[in-house]
């Protein structure tokens, strides 16, 4: 499904999401994961052009793939098993470690299984709702964040063009922390979507989590953590990333709206 790179310092590093379409028993996904180390050995998949001069050409170190038997678990981060292959350079002692009994060598693959895959898995499949409801709950919780985030933006504006002081501030800020606080909470304990929303979803999680960051600067209770100067800074870091969050939101449902059935802008 999914090959992210995750190289580090001088080590080349690949993490691999697989879905397994079948009920694969531990000794096939043995094989399995030896066929896709075969193929990740010399991946080239970088964050960036850095890492692309530096590591291109070379062999991997280090491999991770994660398995699991449904989408709806790669998507929320659920895995039934994750092998782990390293080159003769790594410690292989410490990465074929077998301490613990959710740690197995199978067919000379080193496979950690995860023993809570299935109740997780179970409980997801049991709690999924409609995407009607989801959106509905989503959007609900968005009019009150952006509200708010709208709100304190504009004192902000008026700190810096020195209409109020910080103190006018701080006093101004402070009691919306602790519905913001709500409102996010609430967020991360929405109904689970199936995999046709899950994206949308996402990117409504990353606004949220954006305008609860609003809630660390000017708020009482975080005073003594940062002086005047570096407040403003990540408070005014903090407002970019904000409009930065409605832009990719804007333009994913503008893409999502031309089809009928994730129409999210009625």
């Amino acid at each position: 499904m999914t090959v992210t790179p995750v190289h580090h310092g001088l080590k080349k590093r690949y993490s691999a999401r697989i879905l397994l379409k079948k009920p694969f028993s531990d000794a096939e996904i043995a094989d399995v994961s030896k066929n896709i180390q075969k193929k990740l050995l010399f991946c080239d998949v970088y964050n960036n052009k850095i890492q692309e001069d530096r590591y291109k050409g070379t062999p991997s170190d280090i491999i991770w793939i994660y398995f699991a038997f449904y989408n709806r678990d790669i998507i929320r981060g659920n895995y039934y098993c994750k092998t782990t292959w390293v080159n003769d350079n790594q410690d292989k002692a410490y990465w074929y470690s077998l301490e613990g009994s959710n740690k197995r060598l199978i067919k000379d693959v080193h496979i950690e299984f995860y023993p809570q895959y299935k109740i997780i898995s179970n409980f997801i499949s049991d709690n999924i709702r409609s995407n009607d409801e989801v959106r509905y709950k989503v959007k609900e919780i968005r009019y009150q964040m952006i509200t708010y985030a709208e709100a304190i933006i504009s004192l902000f504006n008026e700190y810096q063009n020195n209409t109020i002081s910080e103190e006018e501030l701080f006093a101004s800020v402070t009691p919306y922390s602790s519905v913001l606080d709500r409102l996010f909470f609430e967020s991360n304990d929405l109904p689970f979507s199936d995999e046709t929303v899950s994206e949308w979803v996402e990117a409504n999680m990353s606004l949220f989590s954006t305008i609860h960051d609003f809630t660390l600067f000017y708020n009482e209770k975080f005073r003594n953590i940062r002086d005047s100067s570096n407040r403003k800074l990540v408070m005014q870091s903090t407002v970019l990333r904000y409009y930065e969050d409605l832009k990719n939101l804007k333009e994913l449902e503008q893409k999502m709206v031309e089809k009928p059935h994730l129409d999210l802008m009625r």
